[in-house]
């Protein structure tokens, strides 16, 4: 029972905050990526890379945008909200974008063996088991493009998320702002009085 309380008022806290809430929900996805990372195996197959990628992309930020919901429900006006619930689900994908080997993976068109480039190297490709019409530099210039593409992709995406936070912010602090312009301007000068009988009794 003691930890009802404390519950609650957690969850207050995250549903008045709604930048609060998605801070936290997007450092666990950090740490959800770091042990997916560990994990990631490509098929290496052309049938399959686009596939077994995308549910890295897809499941988990409709698991973050559902959590959001969940949250910040019966809060905010909806068209805050769902831009609010869409922020850690952008976040999910600027650090799969960043990795960069998911979507080198989906984008590979021959099969082969998921590898590190070197022992030390963290990044990983699919080295061609044969020979093909190009040189295996070649497919690994073509798997760097892929890289390059993908961190790209997560620099645009993490100035949106910035651009999403800040009109959140502003909206945020113009609504309790005129809020409590409106609180002040229905006080009439007599309800004002009554407000303060010590001032009316002098």
């Amino acid at each position: 029972m003691e930890g009802i309380p404390w519950l609650t008022k957690l969850r207050d806290e995250f549903i008045n905050r709604p930048l609060l809430s998605n801070v936290i929900v997007g450092l666990i996805l950090m740490g959800l990526e770091e042990l997916m990372e560990v994990e990631f195996e490509c098929p290496c197959n052309p049938t399959w890379n686009g596939v077994f990628s995308s549910t890295f992309f897809i499941i988990p930020a409709a698991m973050a945008f559902t959590l959001m919901l969940i949250i910040q429900k019966g809060t905010l006006e909806w068209s805050k909200k769902t831009v609010s619930c869409f922020v850690p689900a952008i976040v999910w994908l600027i650090l799969l974008f960043f990795d960069g080997q998911y979507f080198a993976c989906a984008m590979t068109t021959w099969k082969g063996r998921f590898v590190a480039v070197d022992k030390d190297d963290q990044m990983k490709w699919c080295k061609p088991n044969v020979t093909s019409e190009l040189s295996m530099g070649d497919l690994w210039a073509i798997t760097q493009k892929f890289y390059a593409f993908s961190q790209g992709t997560s620099w645009v995406l993490l100035i949106c998320v910035c651009l999403i936070l800040c009109v959140i912010n502003g909206r945020c602090d113009q609504g309790v702002v005129i809020q409590a312009g409106e609180n002040v301007a229905v006080q009439s000068p007599e309800a004002m009085a009554l407000q303060r009988p010590e001032a009316v009794a002098v």
